[in-house]
């Protein structure tokens, strides 16, 4: 197999170079070889282990465990990082603040460990304990997600 774990990484139209500045997920422990880095779905990423946030971003909105960063006009990117938990989702939204009162109202912390809601309603469904031979993201709106890989384009969107 050529597949290896590396970190979900999230790349910003900036001057980044090196992983610790920019934000990415790794998985439990340092051994990369353990990592089931599968869990990125459209805009949103969960790994069984923290959030690393560049030490040049400052949070604009915090609570509940959730932290909002500005990733540039009108786009932030939300974080809720525990030891066993990090979760990352990049939005268009008019205000930290509002964006993060909207994260807390659909998500009770209790339930982030196996799904997340989108402020518009709608619903993720993932397992970040997923086994090495398995997918982490489960299902989008209760339909499961089509894991045929080989049909999936190489690169795609506007870079």
């Amino acid at each position: 197999s050529l597949i290896a774990a590396r970190p979900i990484t999230v790349f910003l139209d900036d001057s980044a170079a090196t992983l610790p500045e920019v934000f990415h997920l790794g998985g439990p422990g340092a051994d990369f070889r353990r990592w089931n880095n599968t869990g990125v779905y459209e805009n949103f990423a969960c790994a069984a282990g923290p959030v690393h946030v560049p030490a040049r971003f400052s949070a604009r909105a915090a609570g509940g465990g959730w932290q909002i960063f500005a990733a540039a006009p009108g786009r932030w990117i939300a974080v809720y990082s525990t030891p066993t938990l990090g979760l990352l989702a990049v939005f268009a939204h008019d205000s930290a603040e509002d964006l993060l009162a909207s994260l807390l109202q659909a998500n009770p912390a209790a339930e982030l460990a196996r799904g997340f809601v989108f402020p518009d309603g709608r619903r993720l469904a993932y397992d970040p304990n997923a086994p090495a031979d398995s997918w982490v993201m489960q299902s989008f709106e209760g339909k499961t997600l089509d894991r045929n890989f080989d049909r999936w384009p190489l690169i795609s969107g506007r870079f």
